[in-house]
């Protein structure tokens, strides 16, 4: 979670991203930290330094309709 930029709130299972302050809650045991931040954060310099823009517009091409329901903490 730490790799990727986020940080624990203190509650729940809420984090926030050190750099583009974005946060999440909800997380599934089959999340991985790197995909999340890039489908609701697409725009943190943090993520596009650490995985380059390709990796986001992969992530975000193969993102349902469904889950691209932004919800922020």
């Amino acid at each position: 979670m730490c790799e990727a930029g986020f940080y624990f709130t203190g509650f729940e299972d809420q984090v926030r991203c050190f750099y583009c302050s974005g946060g999440l809650r909800s997380w599934q045991t089959s999340d991985d930290p790197w995909e999340e931040h890039a489908r609701w954060f697409p725009d943190c310099n943090f993520l596009l330094q650490q995985k380059g823009e390709g990796y986001v517009k992969d992530v975000r091409d193969k993102t349902p309709a469904s889950k691209k329901e932004l919800f922020i903490v």
